[in-house]
């Protein structure tokens, strides 16, 4: 579970009453936001590790009812939609009167039924609780990640490829960029200049977001610039805890050249979640894209991640996002394609509308008979798939 942050990020860490401690990022950009902790990292948060992921932890009356209405008051506090989050606090706070969590005796039945009941009364994807095998500390003072924090994510996202799964050029001048994650800004950034750089002379640009779960939205921004001919508005950003709203402006200008005038597709599936919507939306939003494959998961709100307890933590949307151009997100929803098409065959479907597109704006006789014959091969195949 990942939630997104956007344009330069603000790591901050907000006092709870009763000692309850929420550790965020406040994004200043475009979209939405993916809770990455900085005192303690998403993949802690869900015991990513999977020999820790597998193991469970006991819980006895007085930790199990205590996370019930820790719950109860973080969610009626803080939730994007306060008449919502009265709601779902009322509701868990009744089903504990009734003794209906007596029977549960580990974490992770305690998450998965907490998470269902929230659910039940406001079908959100980013909301969600979860545990640690081994207890952190709460804290009560606000502080940055460490040096330490940062190398280390800076090392897992360097074996994630930066976000980048692969660059490839097609027959026909046409380039793909696939991308697995929105990785944290500061190695993403010089990783996807030099992939913008790769495919820079291409015809036409694929970037394929099918597998993308979301990540960083300060990095959506970076690599939104690059299809943007300048600074251009973007959302604005509702902060419940704070209750401020923030009007967000995209980057002015990226680390390498632009890709400008040329045909733009975005693959999305049922997968692509979060800060990978967020980019699709947006250029989408503003016909610089056309988007092709599958309706997307619909995870439009800002995250920050609370912790409840030593064991404990609940990602919860707190905030609102409201795009310039739509007036609108994608929350609940999904970014519906342009194209509607199984995620399978998505990415043949926009090769070959990409080629179609080359064929109508090209002159050139030489190119013009490279882009027929990429065409002859691709449609063969596209028609045994089918």
């Amino acid at each position: 579970m990942r939630s997104l942050h956007l344009l330069p990020a603000m790591i901050q860490l907000r006092s709870i009453p009763r000692s309850l401690v929420t550790y965020s990022i406040i994004g200043r950009c475009v979209l939405t936001a993916l809770a990455i902790i900085p005192l303690f990292t998403a993949a802690d948060v869900q015991g990513q590790a999977a020999g820790e992921r597998r193991r469970n932890i006991p819980v006895n009356s007085v930790m199990r009812d205590s996370v019930v209405r820790t719950t109860a008051r973080l969610v009626r506090r803080n939730y994007s939609d306060s008449s919502a989050g009265d709601r779902m606090a009322r509701a868990i706070e009744a089903r504990l009167r009734r003794g209906e969590y007596a029977k549960v005796d580990s974490a992770a039945a305690l998450v998965e039924m907490l998470s269902t009941h929230l659910r039940e009364v406001r079908t959100d994807q980013h909301l969600r609780l979860d545990y640690f095998v081994v207890g952190r500390p709460m804290r009560a003072a606000a502080g940055a990640p460490s040096a330490e924090d940062i190398a280390a994510r800076q090392k897992s996202s360097a074996r994630r490829g930066f976000g980048i799964e692969r660059v490839t050029r097609m027959p026909g001048n046409v380039a793909l960029i696939a991308l697995r994650s929105f990785e944290p800004p500061a190695v993403a950034a010089p990783a996807l200049a030099a992939a913008m750089q790769l495919v820079n002379t291409a015809d036409a640009l694929i970037i394929d977001l099918r597998q993308n779960g979301g990540g960083y939205g300060e990095t959506v921004g970076e690599l939104a610039a690059y299809f943007l001919p300048g600074a251009t508005p973007g959302s604005e950003l509702y902060d419940r805890p704070s209750g401020r709203t923030e009007r967000m402006i995209t980057r002015a200008a990226p680390v390498g050249p632009r890709f400008l005038h040329r045909p733009l597709l975005i693959l999305t599936s049922r997968r692509t979640f979060s800060a990978a919507e967020g980019f699709a939306y947006m250029l989408q939003a503003r016909g610089l894209a056309t988007v092709v494959g599958e309706t997307t998961r619909g995870g439009a709100n800002p995250v920050q991640v609370f912790q409840i307890s030593p064991n404990f933590a609940i990602f919860l949307p707190t905030g609102r996002v409201t795009d310039a151009v739509t007036g609108s997100n994608w929350e609940g929803v999904g970014v519906k394609p342009d194209e509607p098409i199984d995620a399978e065959r998505a990415e043949a479907t926009a090769y070959r509308k990409a080629l179609e597109l080359l064929i109508e704006r090209t002159t050139d006789a030489d190119t013009l008979d490279e882009l027929r014959e990429a065409l002859a091969r691709l449609k063969p195949a596209i028609s045994a798939s089918g």
